[in-house]
């Protein structure tokens, strides 16, 4: 069973973050403010993309 991403309105009520639903620990990728929660949802959606395809984080990535 898998947590599923969602998005909230932050206490300050200008912002937008992304969250697991019942909790846990989000990907550095996804920690972050969001003007809206559209641009939130594009960044959902490019980490499971990219979690599907099996890019690895450029951070995280060894480079020769």
């Amino acid at each position: 069973m898998s947590k599923e991403l969602k998005v909230k309105l932050q206490p300050s009520g200008r912002m937008y973050s992304i969250y697991f639903e019942g909790g846990g620990e989000l990907p550095k990728e996804l920690e972050g403010a969001y003007t809206s929660p559209r641009t939130a949802t594009a960044s959902i959606a490019s980490y499971l993309k990219k979690r599907e395809l099996n890019v690895p984080d450029k951070k995280t990535a060894r480079t020769k």
